[in-house]
C-alpha cells in the first residue's frame, strides 16, 4: 500500500492486522527515524505487537528508506503532513480503529510528537526515545569555534575543520554525511542549521493526547535533560508517563539497544492501562 503525498510522491505503508480473536481496541502506527527502513520496523516492534493483539501500521516518510533513495525526497520538519497523508490513505480503505497510537523511533521521538501536535486523530503518542530538540543535540558534535568561523565569513576554514574531524571519527563522518543526504543539503553547516527547525519548543504544548516518553540515561545522541524539557512543554497533554532506563536496567543506551524487551514491557503496560481498559 502507498499513500499519495505532495507533488506525485508516494509513501510506502505496511499493515499488519491482528488475529480477530485476539484483537485489541488500539491500532499502533509505527515509524522509523534518521537512518532506518520500513523493513526493519518489523523486527523492532511489529512481531511482538502483533502477538499482543495489536493491529499495526508502519510507513516511511520523506528522508527515509525508498522515499529517499528512489524518490529523492528529503526530510521535512513538518512531519504532520506525511503522517496525515498516511492516515488518510489507511482510513479511506479500512474502518477507523477505536483508538490510534503513534510511535516514533529514534528521530521519530521528534517526528511523532510533532505529528500528534497537529493531528487530533491520535489518542496517544510515544517518543521512543525522547528527542525534544534535534538542533541542540546535533550542535554538540560540532566544536563551537567552527560556528564562530562560519558566522564571521570564514566558511572555507570552518568546513576544512569539519572535514578534518570527519577524517578522525567514522561516527562523525557518518552523522554529517547522512544529515546532508537526508536533509537535502550540500554543506555540513547547512544541515546543522536545518536541524534547528526540528524542535518541539512551541509545538509540544499543542499535544492533547496521552504521551509516553522513553529515555536512556546514557544515550550518546540525546542529552538526558531533554526529558525534562519535553515534560515541561506538554502542558495540554491528557497524561504524561516517563520511563528512564539506567545502566543497571540494561536500557541506558539509545532506544534501549540490546534490551528491546524493556521498552516493549513499558509500552504494552502503558497501552493496556491507557486504552484497553477504556470502553
Amino acid at each position: 500500500m502507498e499513500a499519495p503525498y505532495g507533488n506525485g510522491y508516494r509513501l510506502p505503508m505496511n499493515y499488519y492486522p491482528a488475529e480477530a480473536q485476539n484483537r485489541k481496541n488500539t491500532m499502533l502506527v509505527f515509524q522509523s527515524g534518521y537512518d532506518s527502513t520500513l523493513e526493519e520496523l518489523y523486527f523492532d516492534l511489529v512481531k511482538d505487537a502483533h502477538d499482543h493483539g495489536y493491529d499495526i501500521l508502519t510507513f516511511n516518510g520523506p528522508g527515509q528508506g525508498l522515499v529517499l533513495t528512489e524518490q529523492k525526497l528529503p526530510f521535512t520538519y513538518e512531519w504532520e503532513k506525511p503522517v496525515s497523508a498516511v492516515l488518510d490513505t489507511f482510513l479511506a480503505h479500512h474502518e477507523r480503529p477505536k483508538k490510534i497510537v503513534l510511535i516514533g523511533r529514534s528521530m521519530g521521538g521528534y517526528l511523532a510528537p510533532r505529528a500528534a501536535a497537529f493531528d487530533d486523530r491520535f489518542d496517544g503518542v510515544v517518543a521512543y526515545d525522547v528527542f525534544f530538540d534535534m538542533g541542540a543535540a546535533a550542535r554538540r558534535f560540532i566544536p563551537k569555534p567552527i560556528f564562530w568561523m562560519r558566522d564571521h565569513g570564514m566558511t572555507g576554514l570552518a568546513e576544512t575543520l569539519i572535514n578534518w574531524k570527519k577524517s578522525r571519527s567514522p561516527g562523525t563522518r557518518w552523522a554529517i554525511d547522512n544529515a546532508m543526504w537526508t536533509l537535502g543539503k550540500e554543506h555540513p553547516l547547512d544541515a546543522i542549521d536545518e536541524f534547528q527547525k526540528y524542535s518541539l519548543a512551541g509545538v509540544a504544548q499543542r499535544i492533547k493526547c496521552d504521551v509516553l516518553i522513553l529515555a536512556g540515561a546514557e544515550d550518546h545522541l540525546i542529552p538526558i535533560e531533554q526529558v525534562k524539557q519535553m515534560q515541561e512543554a506538554l502542558t495540554s497533554a491528557r497524561s504524561v508517563t516517563t520511563k528512564i532506563y539506567d545502566r543497571e536496567s540494561g536500557g541506558a543506551e539509545h532506544c534501549q539497544m540490546g534490551a528491546p524487551t524493556l521498552w516493549h514491557a513499558a509500552l504494552f503496560d502503558w497501552l493496556s492501562m491507557k486504552f484497553e481498559s477504556q470502553p
